[in-house]
């Protein structure tokens, strides 16, 4: 493979997420291609605890092995990847960071894409997730900037997406979706501490119905309507020292429609606008309110050449997340992709959020303003020798006066090697 040709193939990847049957990097055994690796990283971290004073700088040592395993056929895809992440950070100044070191961080995750071009299609993801959790630690898109999430709460989840493609024409694609998920929400005291305290356990069961219609070769209407039901098995949320609330059972709906396309071969527009809500089972007082349910997404792309991508965006959702009754952020942001030399991957990320909470029973009600920005360079060596490093701002300021609620600063530089 010539360098030119890479370079195609890796700006593809960059740029549009996906390669459609594509010729797969790894090592080929028959008709499946093993993409193992590890990477071997630097941690600085500026307020590992996420406190608002005397916060506690640390450097750690993260080693993340990792196997990927695929099978691209031409009208049937299948991909396993499996991760593990072990974070050990240093307790400078006799400061102990071990409840913070991410001994159990792993995942595991397939999908099963069958039928891809044929009149009725079926995809199918599960996947098991234990991570660190911390709020901005995520880029605007939704990536995750300079190779992991930190904090101090775990997530373990069990997610089950299914999906049927019923395309009655080459312009038009329904999609009914139904899926479930298990999460569990807690903080441990040490690494593998055999009595977490339990934040939240919710049982979430989802469905719903999306419609894509192509009006013209680059222009699709888009139509999203979903709706679910969460129920709290953990009733009382609570933080070591304190009691957040009662967590009521919801159900909640989403309605989206608008479009997606090309203006030009250098100007993209996507714009969705809707409405949603999020009610509390036996508490109206907690419901969501009307205006809360306004929804919108918007983002103008920007390709200067065919190796660079710009974005800027603005999305407004609601969540039920484990620490709130509801949650309804409202966010801007500008994302950067670009590969320069054939060589050189860069990121660039900027939001800005204001955040609404709406506390379970007993809890007090919150806003927050929420500030994230990171940057990350990654250098392909070799296809199988990447270097990357990266740096990661995030900031929740009170909402009354200028000091800082929380403030983090995070730095991280690794060694790859293996294959993505």
């Amino acid at each position: 493979m010539t360098a030119a040709v890479r370079a195609v193939l890796v700006a593809a990847v960059l740029l549009a997420g996906t390669s459609a049957y594509a010729a797969e990097s790894g090592l080929p055994v028959g008709d499946l291609v093993f993409k193992p690796g590890v990477r071997v990283g630097f941690v600085y971290d500026s307020n590992v605890s996420s406190v608002a004073t005397a916060p506690g700088p640390d450097i750690g040592i993260e080693v993340q092995p990792y196997l990927g395993v695929v099978y691209a056929g031409d009208n049937f895809r299948w991909d396993l990847n499996l991760q593990y992440r072990l974070l050990k950070y240093a307790n400078l100044n006799s400061v102990n960071h071990n409840a913070y070191s991410t001994f159990t961080t792993f995942a595991v995750r397939t999908s099963f894409d069958a039928n891809r071009r044929g009149k009725v299609g079926f995809y199918f993801a599960p996947a098991v997730n234990n991570r660190l959790v911390r709020t901005g630690s995520e880029s605007a898109s939704g990536d995750t900037v300079g190779g992991g999430q930190t904090g101090s709460d775990y997530a373990l989840t069990v997610a089950a997406p299914i999906e049927v493609r019923l395309r009655p024409t080459k312009a038009v694609t329904l999609t009914p979706k139904v899926s479930y998920e298990l999460a569990r929400y807690y903080f441990p005291d040490g690494p593998f501490a055999p009595n977490p305290v339990v934040l939240g356990q919710s049982h979430l069961i989802d469905g719903g119905l999306g419609f894509d219609w192509r009006f013209f070769p680059r222009s699709h209407l888009l139509v999203d309507l979903t709706g679910g039901y969460k129920h709290w098995q953990t009733e009382v949320v609570t933080v070591p020292g304190s009691v957040i609330g009662n967590q009521n059972p919801s159900a909640h709906f989403r309605a989206l429609a608008g479009i997606r396309g090309d203006i030009t071969r250098k100007l993209s527009i996507m714009v969705q606008a809707g409405y949603g809500s999020s009610f509390a089972i036996g508490a109206e007082a907690l419901n969501l309110s009307p205006e809360g349910g306004i929804l919108g997404r918007f983002e103008l792309g920007i390709r200067p050449v065919t190796t660079q991508r710009l974005a800027f965006g603005f999305k407004r959702d609601f969540s039920n997340p484990y620490y709130a009754q509801w949650q309804v952020d409202t966010q801007g942001y500008f994302k950067y992709k670009g590969l320069w030399f054939g060589r050189l991957g860069t990121q660039v990320d900027f939001s800005y959020i204001y955040r609404n909470l709406k506390a379970p029973s007993g809890g007090a009600d919150r806003n927050e303003h929420q500030i994230t920005a990171g940057v990350l360079l990654e250098l392909m060596i070799a296809e199988w020798f990447h270097i990357d490093a990266s740096y990661r701002f995030s900031a929740i300021p009170t909402t009354d006066t200028n000091e800082a609620e929380y403030i983090n600063s995070r730095v991280l530089v690794g060694v790859t090697l293996g294959f993505k």
